[in-house]
């Protein structure tokens, strides 16, 4: 039975959950062709709020990418700056003299 079908790029999507090639001798294919014959609407691909949440989601995980990478930064400064101290822990010093080494192998 038919209840939903949405375009896709090539073919359709029956049902919310199976994908249908444009090939007449497919037996899908061809109900969907009759469903269609019989008056009925495909739906578009993805819906206008669909596209908005994409976009939505897209920018962020743009934004969150750039927190991240500020994040990042932030630590290292810290860490810099505290390891500079004449009485920063050992530990900071020891993962500041670590982290120096491995910028000191990028190229």
């Amino acid at each position: 039975m038919i209840n939903t079908v949405k375009e896709l790029e090539s073919g359709y999507l029956l049902n919310g959950v199976l994908r249908v090639p444009e090939d007449a001798r497919n037996r899908h294919y061809k109900a969907i062709q009759q469903w269609i014959a019989d008056g009925n609407t495909t739906e578009a691909e993805f819906t206008q709020a669909e596209i908005l949440q994409r976009s939505i989601d897209e920018a962020n995980n743009v934004a969150k990418a750039e927190l991240l990478r500020l994040d990042l930064a932030s630590i290292r400064v810290m860490r810099e700056y505290i390891a500079a101290l004449a009485d920063a822990p050992q530990i900071i010093k020891a993962r500041e003299t670590a982290a120096a080494a491995e910028r000191a192998k990028i190229k």
